[in-house]
């Protein structure tokens, strides 16, 4: 990802986590760096917003040369798709009222590619595979901010294979000889009857 692109994917991000604040508005130039700690030359800017207002991402009104700009309503789906790809992930989610961001996005790319935000919880979990349970949480500091990650997996109580007691296998052995037993008594009654009527006796 060069500069530009850099440039273009920080200002994306920065104004999908924007989109969750109960109240919409529209961000300056400054508003970016001040807020997101992103900053972005003017003419830069000023192109990367013109180019995804015409891609129909972002609503934007002119403001003393530069603009006031903020994601279309109707683009979240497009902006998650696009961050999800740069970030090489499957999770980016935003939870405004507590200022957290749950992304299992490598530990290069949370440093790189999300924004620094002040006092916000970035909290990273493992991807989750196709059989993969609920992670669990464990929390480390990286790069000045609250990085939570996610190892390991505990759904519920696993299946134990309960061995039976000394009454029950006693039991079982018992019944399995006496089984036997009867078997072999009634293959013997039946070969005495068919001998007895085979060769009778006066």
């Amino acid at each position: 990802m060069n500069k530009v692109e850099l440039a273009e994917h920080l200002l994306l991000v920065s104004m999908f986590i924007d989109s969750h604040r109960p109240d919409r508005r529209y961000m300056s130039r400054q508003d970016f760096e001040v807020d997101y700690n992103t900053s972005v030359d003017t003419r830069l800017f000023n192109s990367i917003v013109a180019d995804l207002r015409e891609q129909g991402l972002v609503k934007a009104s002119p403001n003393a040369g530069s603009y006031f700009v903020r994601l279309h309503s109707n683009a979240y789906k497009i902006a998650l798709q696009r961050i999800l790809t740069s970030l090489d992930a499957d999770v980016f989610e935003i939870d405004w009222e507590t200022k957290r961001i749950v992304t299992d996005a490598e530990e290069w790319a949370q440093e790189t590619l999300i924004p620094g935000l002040k006092l916000w919880v970035l909290l990273s979990r493992e991807k989750i595979k196709s059989g993969g349970s609920v992670p669990i949480a464990q929390s480390s500091q990286v790069a000045g901010r609250d990085i939570n990650h996610f190892y390991g997996a505990v759904a519920g109580p696993g299946v134990i294979n309960k061995t039976g007691d000394s009454k029950e296998s006693w039991w079982t052995r018992w019944s399995t000889v006496f089984g036997g037993l009867s078997a072999l008594l009634a293959i013997l009654a039946i070969l005495a009857t068919w001998y007895f009527w085979r060769y009778p006796h006066p």
